[in-house]
């Protein structure tokens, strides 16, 4: 699924992309000449994303200085950015979340001794973000998303129910940079991952700022598998994704016909080990294999035929 993006490549008032050719900060209307009695300037150049940290030029910075960003055309919408570092001649600052939500030109100002001075506008871009299916795994999928990244950066993915509500807690994905093609933007790529349910929410944090928040649908296959066996004989199957807390439910018509409940099976190097109980069960029959992470929801992960 990709979010429909349009990747900017210029700041909205910048015109140079060699800072030796000409100052990427030279253009600012508002108080830009040395020995001003306010000297703050933006960069005139840049590719930048909610996340992006923001390099402004000029005199007299200090602890008390503080940097809002708004929608370009909704000042009321003003987001407190978190400022990174400083010295007398400049000051980095944290591109907010909360203010475009699919990127788009915003508003920078600097408040000084309790004056607000409007500096100018900055473009937002807006990341792209796409589920991949996982070669030769029908069942495992990762995300690639293009924009910028930065070390300490963090994807998670919480699955949705049925019904469409979060279940459980975040689950944190590893990330890697791949090699970009573009010269704007750089391309990074989570770990694998095999979600139970058809939705889940999707959300990156770059500098740590959420900019990605994203509905996703999953693209790989359901788990289900086929076993047959008899009472008190132990099976085992593979999946990555198995996890401690699992439990396992045989049921003759999902989880409202659960006929026995396995609360503790051995999991282990992505494996799943259980044997099948007597209480309950009848040889001859072919139950659901339900698999409940979530308390409440459970998720068919395929059948058990009981021999004689």
């Amino acid at each position: 699924m990709l979010l429909a993006a349009t990747i900017g490549v210029m700041g909205v008032l910048g015109t140079s992309c060699v800072e030796d050719e000409k100052n990427p900060y030279e253009n600012i209307e508002d108080g830009t000449a040395s020995g001003s009695a306010f000297n703050v300037m933006l960069p005139g150049m840049g590719t930048f994303y909610v996340g992006s940290e923001i390099e402004l030029r000029g005199s007299g910075f200090s602890s008390g200085d503080e940097i809002y960003v708004s929608d370009f055309y909704d000042s009321s919408s003003s987001v407190k950015a978190r400022i990174t570092s400083y010295t007398a001649d400049k000051l980095f600052f944290i591109m907010p979340a909360g203010v475009v939500e699919y990127g788009g030109n915003v508003e920078v100002s600097l408040v000084r001794n309790g004056e607000w001075h409007t500096l100018g506008g900055l473009y937002v871009n807006n990341y792209s973000c796409t589920s991949m299916p996982l070669e030769n795994d029908i069942y495992g999928e990762f995300v690639e998303i293009m924009g910028e990244y930065a070390d300490g950066d963090k994807a998670y993915y919480q699955e949705y129910n049925y019904d469409g509500e979060l279940l459980g807690e975040p689950i944190e994905l590893d990330l890697k940079l791949k090699n970009s093609d573009y010269d704007y933007n750089e391309v990074i790529q989570t770990s694998t991952f095999y979600p139970l349910f058809d939705n889940y929410l999707f959300i990156y944090e770059h500098n740590g700022e959420i900019s990605i928040k994203q509905d996703m649908g999953r693209i790989g296959g359901r788990l289900m598998i086929d076993l047959s066996a008899s009472i008190g004989e132990t099976v085992s199957r593979e999946w990555p994704w198995f996890k401690d807390g699992d439990k396992i439910l045989l049921a003759l018509g999902g989880i409202e016909n659960v006929v026995a409940i396995i609360d503790n099976p051995v999991i282990a190097d992505g494996w799943i080990t259980f044997e099948i109980p007597s209480n309950g069960i009848e040889a001859g029959m072919n139950y659901e294999i339900l698999l409940q992470r979530y308390e409440g929801y459970v998720s068919n992960i395929g059948y058990l035929n009981i021999i004689n």
